[in-house]
């Protein structure tokens, strides 16, 4: 789905909001959840009348993070699939502006009671994350629906791969791509075996290890 007007207007059929900061957070049986409204919350009067969303996160096994977002999660309707969960050994640990969440070797960092960040790590180093202005609730005004929007960000040479049953160019780069199953021959975009999962690579690390 197209949001935008090019790059920086948005549709006017359409209204986004992005989570400015994380004001408040919660712990509750190794999952982090925490609130990050649609405006800097400095003093009471910012409260009231603020839309916000809810990021749930939890580890279903080592090394693995999984992120939920949600916006009025009491009004949400979507299918559950049983996860198999091993309940690993996570840490959650606050420091000065920030929440650190982790499992394994893998790390969310996420910014506290500042510019919306989150950082997933790995070594000290960042894999992809979350800026500001990339999560989105997104409001269809013409049709009466309603959408949540993650805009992960990729290093210049990372590939992106993936998607399930394509009739499009291996490498996914600049591909805007639709997640619906359809029958239309194999010769166009749309395919029969969509897979809504997707991984990527990054050259230069392939060039450094096979040196």
């Amino acid at each position: 789905m197209k949001f935008t007007d090019g790059y920086w207007m948005v549709k006017k059929q359409f209204e986004i909001q992005s989570p400015h900061e994380v004001f408040d957070y919660g712990i509750h049986d190794n999952t982090l959840t925490m609130y990050a409204p649609y405006k800097k919350i400095e003093q009471r009067s910012d409260e009231p009348n603020v839309g916000m969303t809810t990021i749930r996160i939890n580890s279903p096994l080592r090394d693995v993070i999984g992120v939920h977002l949600y916006h009025f999660l009491e009004t949400n309707r979507f299918s559950h699939f049983a996860l198999n969960d091993e309940k690993p050994i996570v840490s959650i640990e606050k420091d000065t502006g920030k929440l650190d969440f982790t499992s394994g070797n893998l790390t969310i960092k996420a910014s506290y009671k500042h510019d919306f960040d989150l950082s997933f790590e790995a070594g000290g180093k960042r894999l992809t994350g979350s800026r500001e202005g990339a999560q989105a609730e997104i409001k269809d005004n013409n049709n009466n629906l309603h959408y949540m929007r993650e805009q992960l960000d990729i290093l210049p040479d990372e590939l992106i791969y993936g998607f399930g049953e394509r009739f499009t160019p291996f490498v996914k780069n600049g591909q805007s791509i639709d997640i619906w199953n359809q029958d239309a021959g194999t010769g166009s975009e749309q395919a029969y075996k969509n897979i809504p999962f997707y991984i990527t690579q990054i050259t230069s690390l392939i060039r450094t290890l096979t040196k």
